[in-house]
Parts: structure tokens; C-alpha cells; sequence
């Protein structure tokens, strides 16, 4: 079994030994076996402990039990307790994602905190197989279907392939210690019940059952790829990145058969999983929009556009001009002596330098705010200029104001200057403002 293992890293991490890497123990025969096998191959790592006060003594004896085993074989040990229960009420989650939750928190700091490559857990076959009938039962995706992933980013998990059987004979044969978790044989979670009342029913069916679920999990990985590089074929052919969002052509799309379904999956890779929820949106008037938990989707006419949620970004930025500065989201560069007549370019444009009153600031436009666009001989409100560029309501938010240090707006950045500050024919000296 350890020369398997080795044989996993070998094959999935370069200069695996060269490594760090941050054990999770629970003091259970899983991560026994896993924290065994990594002294074993003498690699470079450390041990961190969850205790949820879920189990009151037994939870402290699993503690003291990791901690005395840490201790006699001069492992660095981390231990973390959570209020678990608290975490849970506070959240409205279950033990369970409370648990998961706070642990995985906890771990990624770790791995920032001691600078270390890799989070190993002891998760085995038996784990994947659970999981797999877990998400049958919620209906899930294949993506689900596939289970726990060997590796997933900074977390892998090398004794996936080890069945619960092969795991139990190991640390029999090696005199491995462990502490045995009493909510292992209650029935009172999904995971539980699937594991002492229908796996056993399974193994009697089916004496291959562990080596056929490797199969399967590979078969459905496969499939896996191939539609991932399906829906990348979509999105390259009808998503278009612009400056501050995707612009996702539906009515394109549409003219496809099984459209919504392509466009749904599409969407699935932004977070949108709620079909009924996309369906009402393409029904929708302009403007209407929906949230996942890192997007917005936003109905445009007979398109859709997805932006990032952004935090709130409406603080004033100040130049100074003449000082080439990049602050946040946006860089000025002034070039002056510069003379011309504003040609009307988008990101860079030609004023009357006189008239400017310094610090020059970049905010967003006040609501009812007007200016007189070049040319014109009227003021105009900047909402109705823009309603008239038929802009869509990513664009409009993403719009800010140059302003003088009067407050004066000189620029509707991108689109429009104010013609107070146009050059004339009785212009000294100009200025040209470049944003990049």
C-alpha cells in the first residue's frame, strides 16, 4: 500500500518529496493510516486537528489521543476547537456543512499561514462511493456523479483508491492505533445509513462492487471531459469578454437546437444552476437581472450579459495634473504642450488646459447631474445622454465622471467631453488625457 501510495504521487505531483504538506487527523483509522504511511515515506509535512465539541469526552479523548501520538514522534501539530453548534444555528446549516465549513476554512489559512503546498485528507473509496449514492439522491449532474476528486487544486486525497477493507487490514498488519468515532455507527445521517444499510446489501450483490465503481468513476470522468470541452466550444463561439463583463449572445444561441439546454449549461460554469430561474430571466424585461454567488446576469434586449459583483466602488480618485498616476481602476497619463482639435477617441482626449482647475477626480455621476456635450448648445442630464447611447445597465454603472477642481465635469469618460473645456481657435495651451 505505501508504494502505491508513492506510486500516486509520482504520477500526480512533481517532486512530490520536495514538498510541504498539511495532514487533516481526526485520529480516526483513515487518517492513522495516512499519517503512518507519510512517516513512512519520510515526506515533509505537519498535522492539523479539528475538535467540533460535538462528542464532549470522546472528542477531547481523540485531542489528547492525536496530540499524545503527535508529541511522541516530535510531529508539528496544529489543533483548532469550533463551537460547532453555534456555527450551525448562526449560519442555518446542518452539523455536517457547519463542520466542513469551518474546518476547510481553517485549513486554507494554515496553508497560507506556514506556506505549504498541499492539504491531505484521508478520504478512500468507500468515502466515494457514499458520496456517489448521496448525490443520486438529490438529482445531481454528472459532475456529481464523478465524486471526490484525487486532487482539486491545493487538496489531494491519495488513498481515494483504497477501499475501507484494505485500509482496516493495513494498520492491522502494521499495529496502527486509532480512536473510533461513535457516530460512525449511527443511522442517523444519509452517509450513515447508506453505509451500514445499503452497501452491505450491494457487496453481496456484487462481489467486484469497489473495482466496478473505479470503473464507472472513470467512465464518467471521461464523459466529463468531453462535455466540459463542449460547453468551451459554446462559450467560445457565443460569449464575447468586453471591458467590464461577457456579453452572451442568446440570440444566437436560440437559433440552435436544444438551445436551452446548451444555455444553460453555459450559465452552470458562472454559477447559475436554477433552470426555472433562467427560464423566467429570457422571459423578462430589459434590465432584469439574477444573482450566483460570484455573478450577475443581467437580460439585455435578446442578450445576456454577466458581470462580476463588484463591492461598491464609488469613492472619488484624485489626480494631479501633469502627474502620470495609476490608482485602482484606472491610470491618467497627461502630455502636454499637445496641440490639436478633439478627434472624439474614446480612451484619450484633447482639452483646453487653461480652463482646468486642479486636482483634476474621477467619480461616479450625481443622480440628475447634467453637462453640455461638445457641440451641442444645451446642457443635457449624463442619465438621458446615456439612455440615448442605449446603453446597457452594466455599461451605465460602469460610468464615471472626470471632474475639475471645481467639481465641473470635463469628461463623460469614454464617450463624451464637456464643451466648456474643447479646443478653440483661442486655446494657449492643451492638454492631452490618455486613460489606460
Amino acid at each position: 500500500m505505501i508504494d502505491k501510495v508513492k506510486k500516486i504521487f509520482e504520477n500526480q505531483i512533481d517532486s512530490f518529496d520536495q514538498k510541504k504538506y498539511l495532514l487533516a487527523i481526526s485520529g480516526g483509522i483513515d487518517s492513522m493510516v495516512l499519517l503512518y504511511i507519510f512517516q513512512e515515506l519520510k515526506l515533509n509535512f505537519e498535522v492539523a486537528h479539528c475538535n467540533f465539541n460535538l462528542r464532549a469526552e470522546e472528542s477531547e479523548s481523540e485531542t489528547n489521543f492525536v496530540k499524545n501520538y503527535c508529541n511522541r514522534y516530535n510531529i508539528f501539530l496544529h489543533i483548532k476547537y469550533f463551537n460547532t453548534e453555534d456555527y450551525a444555528y448562526s449560519h442555518k446549516v446542518s452539523i455536517q456543512i457547519a463542520a466542513r465549513e469551518l474546518r476547510y476554512t481553517w485549513f486554507r489559512e494554515l496553508l497560507h499561514e506556514q506556506d505549504i503546498d498541499y492539504l491531505i485528507t484521508a478520504h478512500h473509496l468507500n468515502d466515494q462511493l457514499e458520496t456517489f449514492f448521496i448525490n443520486v439522491l438529490r438529482a445531481t449532474s454528472v459532475n456529481g456523479l464523478t465524486g471526490i476528486p484525487l486532487r482539486n487544486e491545493q487538496i489531494f486525497r491519495p488513498l481515494l483508491m483504497f477501499s475501507r477493507d484494505e485500509i482496516y487490514q493495513f494498520a492491522q498488519q502494521h499495529h496502527i492505533e486509532w480512536k473510533e468515532d461513535s457516530s460512525n455507527a449511527s443511522t442517523k445521517y444519509i452517509r450513515n445509513k447508506i453505509r451500514h444499510e445499503i452497501v452491505p446489501v450491494l457487496e453481496q450483490i456484487s462481489p467486484d462492487l469497489y473495482a466496478n465503481f473505479q470503473k464507472l468513476f472513470h467512465h464518467l470522468e471521461e464523459d466529463l471531459l468531453l462535455k466540459k470541452a463542449y460547453i468551451q466550444e459554446l462559450i467560445t463561439k457565443y460569449c464575447f469578454p468586453e471591458s467590464s463583463y461577457t456579453r452572451l449572445r442568446w440570440d444566437l444561441l436560440q437559433k440552435e437546437a436544444d438551445s436551452f439546454v446548451k444555455l444553460k449549461h453555459i450559465l452552470l460554469t458562472y454559477g447559475f444552476d436554477d433552470e426555472n430561474e433562467i427560464a423566467k430571466l429570457l422571459q423578462a424585461h430589459t434590465g432584469k437581472s439574477i444573482f450566483s454567488n460570484q455573478f450577475e446576469l443581467l437580460k439585455d434586449r435578446e442578450q445576456l450579459l454577466i458581470k462580476t459583483k463588484l463591492l461598491n466602488n464609488s469613492q472619488n480618485i484624485t489626480f494631479f495634473i501633469e502627474k502620470n498616476e495609476s490608482k485602482e481602476i484606472i491610470s491618467l497619463i497627461f502630455e502636454s504642450p499637445f496641440r490639436e482639435i478633439l478627434t472624439n477617441k474614446v480612451r484619450e482626449i484633447t482639452l483646453d488646459k487653461d480652463r482646468l482647475v486642479e486636482p483634476i477626480s474621477i467619480r461616479k455621476p450625481y443622480q440628475g447631474e447634467t453637462f453640455q456635450p461638445l457641440g451641442l448648445k444645451g446642457r443635457k442630464k449624463i442619465s438621458k445622454y446615456l439612455k440615448d447611447l442605449k446603453l446597457s445597465k452594466f455599461d451605465k454603472e460602469n460610468i464615471r465622471v472626470l471632474v475639475d477642481g471645481n467639481d465641473k465635469i470635463v469628461w463623460v469618460i469614454g464617450y463624451q467631453i464637456d464643451d466648456y473645456f474643447k479646443v478653440n481657435e483661442n486655446t494657449q495651451k492643451t492638454i492631452k488625457i490618455i486613460t489606460t
